[in-house]
């Protein structure tokens, strides 16, 4: 579960009251105005942790001049440390208009990858001199296209609301285009204490970064339902198109083509299953034999298979599994002993959570070739390839897994 959802804390009606029809509940997960707190209440809020491991990035993104060096100070870089996080700031304000979105969100990309490739957590805070400015509007919206609130949190800090500030009231049709599934996680009007409580709320919840070590899937209405077959999203191979994953493997059963192409225009995945129970008698022989040269099992080929094309043709579903690092991947359900784990009573093979950690492995490293040009044997091993993060080899004990 994602440490920072559902969590409010702050001045919530008064923000209400200011923003008017701005901010709305589905816009922000939380919002932080610590503004009229006292200091002592506020620093009550703040724990202190020392010796820890620092295995989290905060990446600090800016779009206006002055407002990354007012952040980075030798204070700010000791607390957040304190807090197992090792600041990175970047700003683009320098960059031309066209080039400057790309450049933020390409890094932003680099980055993610470098750290879930090295299992690190990572928290993207954009911040700025002006309430909701076009560049940080458009950034969220150009990130959210591809990570959602469950692959990469995303705070933003604002500067406090102001009734009179005409700048506010010019860029009220910005935060309009937010939607629900666009939004940043947070919403920080207070850099000061705001980012205190958040990186302690981060640090405190212990269940959310050990049950990162194991993701359960299934149920349609949990986390990483995507990582099941029969979430359905379109997929293309060998020329063809089938509307799941789910289609193709069932489909796969059998040689009879109008057979496949029967369950190749099932309207969804359940039904697509189904046709291919009632035809059970069909089936190739060959189904559950094992195939040369590896003697891997043919059922299980076709499944790799159709697993590589779906995370691969879609960026959105490739981020989410990628983001899941090194967790152990289990779809949990008491309908399947063999790709799942037997659910309550326990014994299942969970073959297509193993499936999806050898296709995490092959696409985290092919990505990481792709966004880096890494060329086999011509480049120096290095952990941390993204700009600036080389920084992060102090703190690496770890052996690297994907890069070699």
């Amino acid at each position: 579960m994602n440490p920072f959802l559902n969590l409010f804390c702050g001045n919530k009606k008064d923000l209400q009251n200011q923003s008017q029809d701005l901010f709305k509940d589905e816009d922000y997960d939380f919002v932080m105005d610590f503004q009229n707190r006292k200091n002592d209440v506020r620093d009550s809020m703040i724990i202190s942790l020392n010796d820890i491991e620092i295995r989290s990035l905060a990446l600090f993104i800016s779009f206006n001049k002055g407002v990354t060096y007012e952040l980075c100070d030798d204070q700010l870089h000791s607390q957040l440390h304190s807090f197992g996080f090792h600041p990175i700031f970047r700003d683009f304000f320098n960059y031309s208009r066209t080039s400057k979105l790309r450049s933020a969100t390409k890094y932003v990309q680099e980055c993610a990858l470098n750290c879930w490739a090295n299992g690190w957590n990572i928290v993207v805070i954009v911040s700025s001199n002006s309430r909701f400015c076009e560049e940080v509007t458009k950034f969220i919206i150009e990130i959210r296209k591809f990570y959602d609130n469950l692959t990469l949190d995303i705070v933003i800090i604002q500067p406090k609301i102001n009734d009179n500030n005409i700048e506010d009231k010019e860029n009220n049709d910005y935060i309009k285009r937010f939607h629900k599934n666009e939004s940043p996680t947070a919403l920080i009007c207070n850099p000061s204490a705001g980012l205190n409580y958040l990186l302690s709320t981060f640090m405190i919840n212990r269940d959310y970064r050990d049950d990162r070590d194991v993701i359960r899937f299934y149920n349609k209405k949990e986390a990483y339902y995507e990582f099941t077959n029969f979430y359905n999203v379109p997929i293309k191979i060998d020329s063809k198109e089938w509307k799941s994953s789910e289609s193709y493997f069932q489909a796969q059963k059998f040689e009879k083509e109008w057979l496949q192409d029967k369950i190749r225009f099932a309207k969804t995945a359940r039904e697509a299953f189904m046709i291919a129970r009632n035809n059970d008698k069909f089936k190739r022989k060959d189904w559950e034999s094992p195939k040369p040269p590896n003697g891997k099992i043919f059922k299980e080929i076709e499944m790799k298979k159709v697993i590589f094309e779906k995370f691969s043709q879609h960026k959105n579903l490739l981020y989410k599994l990628l983001s899941t690092s090194n967790a152990s991947l289990i779809e949990h359900t008491d309908n399947d002993f063999y790709w799942g784990d037997g659910g309550k009573k326990g014994g299942g093979r969970n073959r297509l959570g193993f499936i999806l950690q050898e296709v995490r492995e092959e696409l985290m490293l092919k990505e990481l070739k792709e966004l880096f040009e890494l060329e086999k044997n011509k480049k120096k091993e290095r952990k941390w390839i993204a700009k600036r993060l080389g920084v992060l080899n102090k703190f690496e004990k770890i052996d690297h897994k994907f890069i070699t």
